[in-house]
């Protein structure tokens, strides 16, 4: 899969196959991100510690969360789809307004969003490494 820098700090999608597949290395990141990086929204990382920290976060609580990252106004949850072999295929993701998907129900969207991307991954036969 090819991937940007961009996509590893502000798209849910590339940050579940990224981050929880074999074959991401931190020097794979480092190399990823050694340019400057470009933003978005007012929300974005903006230093490569941040980036690092948020994918800390993500692989502990197991998703991914575009906090008006990408577009102003809009939150995204994201978790990843499991393959047979233990790869991520592809994520699960929800999005909604920032107004609806507020910090007193994120965990709440969260479960829903992890739940369905584990019986996606069961249907096709997929584990977790």
């Amino acid at each position: 899969m090819a991937a940007s820098a961009f996509g590893l700090y502000c798209a849910n999608k590339e940050k579940m196959i990224m981050i929880f597949g074999k074959s991401f290395k931190q020097c794979t990141l480092r190399a990823l991100v050694s340019g400057a990086l470009r933003t978005m929204t007012t929300k974005n990382l903006l230093t490569r510690d941040e980036v690092f920290d948020d994918i800390r976060r993500i692989r502990e609580r197991g998703y991914a969360l575009d906090d008006e990252e990408f577009v102003i106004g809009m939150k995204c949850v994201a978790a990843p789809i499991w393959s047979e072999s233990g790869e991520p295929i592809g994520s699960l993701s929800v999005s909604g307004l920032a107004a609806r998907v507020t910090p007193e129900n994120i965990e709440d969207v969260a479960k829903h969003v992890m739940a369905a991307a584990k019986e996606l991954t069961d249907i096709i036969g997929g584990h977790p490494s």
